[in-house]
């Protein structure tokens, strides 16, 4: 019987190609979303489940009230690890970290530059399973001045001097911000599914061995996780927690915070010590989640309406299947044998589809990688449980694309199934589905094209409103901090250089990470506020074109200037303007400090957040700075570029010439929006072009059914624009409809979205007639092709068979 029912199928397949065509091609442009889909959500909850005790491995964070804000971070202190280690027996294994560090290394005369470097002690390799390919584990962190390299490091480093392999690495010496470090491990290059992105380990010693990271319970940029013991209750853990903090962490809160205290005293139960499972750290506390959602949740509505395609198709075609089914059930077939033979169609064509889908994924896979900036890889399907689960897609499939047709085919009665029509019943609920499916995938299309062209214009604005600050023509050079007491001599030859207007060294620049805060009080008031905190030169404001508002800026003519700081309007705004220049500021170690100048707000973060406050200090000969900074005149800067590298190599022994743009490092901010954005354009183009084929679809049985009606009509005297006008209308209002439906919706959506942008755009009624203009278009399209050939066709052929 199965034979049978697969002849028929085939056969049904073969003569009606363009069903089945518009049907095959559909069913594999939705499978082969659902797939990419798919890989991208394995690729996403992948991270960290490398480490075997990943689920026991938690991170510990902080939250706190400082200077009437709220704070969650996941930096704590170095006296907590060892309270931890004494004071819980729940814990298993328990390492100190820092947050990674670019540095260059150096050996003999070869560099590698931006080598992202993380500080630990001797646990890490107990509590995290990255694999040494030479060196132990056990020892490799344990002593100061060790350093862990990663085997991508090792020929970066060694192959200018011998050829040197994981093992004989082992013992080298290299130089580290002007310290001799030794390599006693080798690292297996870390794999890239881990919140963890590093590629040297340097032992944390030296930065916890002074007496200020020992004393302070403050955080102090240590980042400590723990790995539990099987049963360990979280309650009891925090019931510890909770004893530290009123043991040690209150009385320097108290000390340090003075007015901020009340809120924390009010409030114990609210703040303090909290452990964070290092699986969600990637998905939900770095807001990938949102991602997987946002992308699953569209890549099914394609899926879904290539099921919708199908369906609507597959009823569209019914009436050239009613006499078949008549005579079938006339022979005695019941309902059950016309579901199987429907179900066998529906599973051959699906299978088809699925192959087809199956086989593009990896000639399709590169191509989607490069476009949308993503590493998906084919290594997810090798595994028995993704097997079952694309087993379990494709039975998915068959099941919602068979079961309507089936049924509604097997109930038409038998006698009208013989004369060749459907009940009233089976017309209505024909049209009556069939309307709704149509209106749904216009809605989801339009839905999609509004929000590609918000998350387009949101994007522009972002890159294109001023920053506050000169983005044009200006260099950026990491590495600074490796000139030494060559740092005048370099910044002077580059003034010296007639295409440079300014030059400077500071800690920080805009887009790059503003790691340092410091909590500041006004002089005879009690109130703390935290103000991000940066070191700059005499000429960062000139070299950034930044504008001074009130006061001056830093100047050689003001020796004390080294004790004195610059505000931005916010920070200034949180102190109050009335008097400030020239007041003193306290800062929590104690240093008085004078207000100098007010200087205009710049955005040195993603265009997403506000400007925050920020106070600049002037750099002293002792400052660690990592940029240099240049500002060009406009034309052609490769010249100039080649004399700078020159200056460069003669005065910086410790980090290569390396540069970018100002504009490029601002536009890299954006990686995320413009991933986004690709993917939902991609969405856009998939949903448009199925709904194209359905709705070519459609419109071919539309007209092909109502072949005669236009023959009697044009007889009658009915023009060729009336017959368009006629066969179009409905389709047509369906797609306003489906406008009407999903404009308020998708206008909320996305202002719930854009609350997240501090500087965004506001949606206009641009954005929706575009995008209603844009599907009424090409649906006319479509539809004229159509329609046009049909209402032209000579009334005399299409009467013929009468």
């Amino acid at each position: 019987m199965l034979k049978n029912y697969l002849k028929i199928a085939w056969r049904n397949i073969l003569q009606k190609k363009l069903f089945s065509g518009i049907n095959i091609i559909g069913l594999a442009v939705g499978i082969l979303t659902a797939l990419f889909i798919f890989l991208y959500v394995a690729d996403e909850v992948g991270y960290d489940q490398f480490h075997t005790k990943a689920e026991n491995t938690y991170r510990i964070r902080h939250n706190y009230f400082m200077a009437d804000q709220d704070y969650d971070w996941h930096e704590t202190a170095v006296p907590l690890a060892e309270k931890m280690r004494d004071q819980f027996p729940e814990v298993e294994h328990l390492t100190s970290t820092t947050a990674p560090f670019d540095y260059s290394f150096r050996y003999e005369d070869s560099i590698v530059d931006e080598v992202r470097t993380l500080h630990a002690d001797g646990e890490f390799f107990n509590v995290f399973d990255f694999n040494l390919l030479a060196g132990n584990p056990q020892t490799a962190l344990s002593e100061p001045n060790s350093i862990v390299i990663s085997e991508s490091t090792v020929p970066q480093l060694f192959d200018g001097q011998e050829k040197v392999f994981s093992d004989q690495a082992l013992g080298k010496t290299l130089i580290l911000d002007g310290e001799e470090y030794t390599v006693t491990g080798v690292l297996e290059t870390p794999v890239e599914k881990s919140h963890l992105q590093f590629d040297a380990i340097v032992s944390i010693h030296g930065l916890i061995s002074n007496g200020y990271s020992k004393e302070t319970w403050l955080p102090a940029g240590i980042v400590n996780y723990v790995v539990l013991r099987e049963g360990a209750d979280l309650g009891t853990i925090n019931s510890r927690f909770k004893q530290i903090e009123e043991d040690f962490l209150w009385p320097q809160l108290n000390k340090h915070l003075g007015a901020s205290i009340a809120k924390l005293e009010n409030n114990r139960a609210q703040y303090g010590y909290y452990l964070e499972p290092i699986l969600d750290i990637h998905l939900v506390r770095n807001g990938n989640l949102k991602y997987i959602l946002l992308f699953s949740t569209t890549g099914f509505l394609i899926l879904f309406l290539v099921i919708i395609n199908f369906i609507n198709l597959f009823i569209s075609s019914a009436n050239s299947r009613i006499k078949e089914v008549g005579i079938r059930k006339t022979l005695g077939a019941g309902k059950n044998e016309l579901a199987k033979q429907f179900f066998v169609e529906a599973t051959l064509l699906c299978t088809i589809a699925f192959t087809l889908a199956l086989s593009a994924v990896p000639l399709v896979i590169r191509p989607f990688n490069n476009f949308v900036g993503t590493e998906l890889s084919l290594a997810q399907f090798s595994t028995p449980y993704y097997g079952v689960a694309l087993l379990g897609l494709l039975a998915t499939i068959i099941l919602f694309s068979s079961a309507y047709p089936a049924f509604y085919l097997g109930s038409v009665k038998t006698i009208k199934a013989v004369k060749g029509i459907g009940s009233g019943k089976q017309s209505e609920s024909k049209s009556g589905i069939q309307k709704p499916f149509v209106v749904f995938q216009y809605a989801v299309s339009i839905s999609l094209v509004i929000c590609f062209i918000t998350l387009f214009e949101q994007l522009a604005y972002m890159r294109e409103k001023n920053p506050g600050f000169a983005k044009e023509n200006v260099v950026v050079m990491p590495g600074a901090y490796s000139f030494e007491g060559n740092r005048e001599a370099f910044k002077q030859k580059l003034t010296a250089l007639s295409a440079v207007q300014a030059a400077s060294f500071s800690y920080a620049v805009p887009g790059s990470t503003f790691d340092a805060t410091s909590l500041f009080r006004k002089e005879g008031e009690d109130k703390d506020f935290q103000f991000y905190w940066m070191n700059a030169d005499y000429d960062f404001l000139h070299t950034y074109d930044i504008e001074v508002l009130e006061g001056r800026g830093f100047s050689e003519a003001f020796p004390t200037d080294t004790a004195a700081v610059l505000l931005n309007e916010v920070a200034a705004a949180q102190l109050g303007k009335d008097g400030l220049i020239d007041s003193y500021l306290t800062n929590h170690f104690g240093d008085k400090i004078k207000v100098i100048g007010v200087i205009g707000n710049f955005n040195f973060e993603h265009f997403k957040n506000e400007v925050k406050p920020l106070a600049i200090a002037l750099s002293r000969t002792d400052s660690y700075e990592l940029f240099v900074s240049v500002k060009l005149n406009a034309g052609n800067p490769q010249p100039v570029l080649k004399e700078i590298e020159s200056y460069w190599t003669e005065l910086n022994n410790g980090a290569s010439f390396r540069y970018s743009f100002m504009d490029e490092r601002l536009n890299n901010l954006y990686q995320i929006e413009e991933r986004t954005g690709k993917i939902i354009g991609l969405f856009t183009v998939l949903a448009v072009i199925i709904c194209s084929l359905g709705l070519f679809g459609l419109i071919t049985f539309s007209a092909a059914k109502r072949t005669k009606e236009v023959g009697i009509r044009k007889v009658l005297g009915a023009s060729e624009w009336e017959i368009t006008y006629l066969l179009s209308r409905e389709f047509l209002l369906l797609v306003l409809m489906a406008f009407g439906i999903t404009v308020p919706i998708t206008y909320m959506a996305l202002e719930s979205w854009l609350q997240q942008f501090a500087n965004r755009i506001e949606i206009g009624m641009g954005t929706f007639l575009i995008s209603g203009v844009v599907i009424f278009l090409i649906s006319g399209l479509i539809l004229s092709f159509q329609i046009i050939k049909t209402a032209m066709i000579n009334p005399v052929k299409s009467l013929k068979s009468e």
